[in-house]
């Protein structure tokens, strides 16, 4: 948002341009899971108080009417005029941050820029905010992150990601776009028919790992941009986020007799999750952090696999089998089979498994980066890229960790793995004094059952909280004014099931 020029133009340099469109059903949203394996980082659930500006430990305000870059008309304040909590029941806690453009008289306007910047940095990770979009000719609002070195290396060579921008003449049209020195993609999504983004609040969502940086909107995958490892490239650095509304400028121009005004940018909340465990039933690619390239099954179940590809299709993904204890088995979404390490020979990985064994079974090894490990139950050796071979190949093969064995890890959605139990059902949970007492229906050939809580609002970011062989668990000292959202899986030694439908509930006083 900071200068890109929507029409093509830009400030300096080669710019590759790349435009898709995605048409999907118009739909609200009330938030979900988050892929499996993700745990809760960061977030602001803006619910400081009625009436209170944003977070100052979270938040600070850019000032000033000087156009941005863009010739944009607003002056951004601090006022609470422009950026405030308000009551909304459609949030999921009742409360909302509401940015406002306001018109002071005749072509004068005010509205707030407010940024994470010198509070929280981020560099990786599932990022999702509910925001409800205002609307109208001239009106720009965006959420948006700009590398946290632009001080020292400016722009666009900080880099700069936009999650949500939109110009109101277009009020079904989402802009992701990420700009960098002679890169500048920007893809849309937009819903279909009559439906617009201003009636409802909608999630806008990132996946941004070592190897891929992903836009959805709604839980749906709308673009995925794969980037290098490169020291220069930005999105393998911290950025920090900021939410606005600008008002007029080059590209959505100014507004006119049709625009309205107050026009509020509501933000239910803005949440990143980090990598932390296995992504269990979902479908992954492995990005190579030692040679930037995807793991590849392209020739599945007859020759080792490669780490050669530059995108990620069929062949390079798999889906991951939870084995508990942080194990878990690799499928091949290319032939079925599971990646296994020979008994003898070079250890060259290969998907020929028709079941999961000591041989098909890895301790999964997350890292602070966002990316993970993988070392072979049977030589107890970490994955490695070998590039001594042609093309390179994946080998079990080291004692040690470190870049050769770390990889980016893509998800692409859930899937059940074979052989599995089905999901458990008929989930309840009975208050009682500071605590919930959860109960399920048995699951045939289950031979154990996780449990998952979250206590954000919508039930978002759930994570495993116990593994029982009973269908109850008893979640004790909890605090009566929260309310709780659980969800159970039924395991056995070919992996997890899906998950339950959630339910929440709130535990009596004490």
């Amino acid at each position: 948002m900071r200068h890109p020029l929507k029409a093509g133009l830009r400030w300096g340099g080669t710019s590759l341009k790349l435009s898709v469109l995605a048409v999907v059903l118009g739909l609200a949203s009330t938030g979900r899971s988050v892929p499996n394996g993700y745990t809760l980082f960061w977030s602001d659930e803006f619910n400081i108080g009625l009436g209170r500006r944003v977070d100052p430990a979270k938040w600070s305000y850019n000032l000033g009417a000087t156009g941005w870059g863009n010739n944009e008309l607003e002056d951004y304040t601090s006022s609470v005029a422009n950026a405030r909590i308000v009551a909304d029941a459609n949030a999921t806690d009742g409360l909302a941050l509401q940015i406002q453009a306001i018109q002071t008289s005749p072509g004068v306007y005010t509205s707030s820029r407010i940024v994470s910047q010198n509070k929280e940095s981020f560099k990786y990770g599932y990022i999702e905010a509910r925001l409800r979009m205002p609307y109208g000719q001239g009106i720009w609002p965006a959420f948006w992150m700009l590398g946290s070195n632009i001080n020292g290396m400016g722009w666009p060579a900080c880099g700069e990601a936009d999650i949500m921008e939109n110009i109101g003449s277009y009020p079904n049209t989402n802009w992701g776009s990420l700009h960098a020195s002679g890169f500048d993609p920007s893809v849309t999504y937009s819903l279909s028919g009559s439906n617009v983004f201003h009636t409802d609040y909608h999630l806008f969502q990132a996946s941004w790992t070592p190897g891929t940086f992903t836009f959805l909107v709604d839980d749906s995958p709308y673009h995925s941009q794969t980037v290098n490892s490169d020291a220069s490239w930005p999105f393998n650095q911290s950025m920090f986020f900021i939410m606005n509304v600008a008002v007029g400028g080059n590209w959505p121009g100014n507004p006119n007799a049709t625009t309205t005004f107050p026009q509020n940018l509501l933000m239910d909340y803005v949440r990143v999750y980090h990598l932390t465990g296995p992504t269990s039933n979902e479908v992954v690619s492995f990005f190579s952090s030692a040679n930037s390239k995807f793991v590849s099954a392209e020739n599945a179940g007859t020759s080792p696999l490669d780490c050669n590809r530059t995108t990620a299709s069929t062949w390079e993904q798999f889906l991951v089998v939870d084995l508990g204890s942080n194990r878990i088995a690799l499928q091949s979404q290319a032939n079925g089979k599971f990646v296994t390490v020979p008994d003898s020979g070079t250890p060259n990985l290969i998907a020929n498994g028709a079941s999961v064994t000591s041989a098909a079974t890895f301790d999964w090894i997350p890292n602070s980066d966002g990316t993970v490990y993988l070392r072979s139950l049977a030589n107890r050796k970490y994955v490695v890229i070998d590039a001594t071979q042609n093309p390179p190949k994946v080998v079990a093969s080291s004692a040690t960790s470190g870049i050769q064995a770390a990889f980016g890890v893509t998800c692409y959605g859930q899937q059940a793995a074979p052989n599995t139990p089905s999901t458990p059902t008929n989930l309840g949970v009975k208050p009682g004094p500071g605590f919930l007492n959860l109960t399920w229906n048995p699951v045939s050939a289950a031979t154990s059952y996780v449990v998952y809580r979250s206590s954000l609002p919508g039930g978002g970011g759930m994570y495993p909280i116990a593994t029982v062989t009973s269908t109850k668990y008893l979640d004790l000292h909890l605090n009566p004014v929260t309310t709780y959202s659980y969800s159970v899986t039924a395991l056995n030694s070919q992996g997890l099931s899906l998950r339950s439908k959630p339910i929440a509930r709130k535990p009596l006083a004490r």
